[in-house]
């Protein structure tokens, strides 16, 4: 479980770090567009590899679900290295 109140950094597969702030100090405005292509990359990473886990699971709906989030993901990770 998350701690909103605290704030997460995670590893990523390519030993990227990526750290969130707490909730309270969140911003849109201060994400910078390299930080939302990372990110997004991360999250079409990590959805991936849920919905493979899911498939194998047999969660049809949920392997699904996650494989749409894995699209979208791409789908803003283009988009933001385009607008740059």
């Amino acid at each position: 479980m998350v701690d909103s109140t605290r704030g997460t950094a995670r590893k990523s597969s390519s030993g990227e770090i990526f750290r969130s702030a707490p909730v309270s100090e969140r911003s849109v405005q201060s994400v910078t567009a390299d930080a939302q292509t990372e990110i997004a990359g991360y999250i079409a990473q990590l959805t991936a590899e849920m919905s493979q886990m899911a498939e194998r699971a047999g969660l049809d709906t949920l392997a699904y679900f996650l494989s749409m989030a894995r699209l979208e993901a791409e789908m803003a990770r283009r988009h933001h290295r385009i607008v740059r």
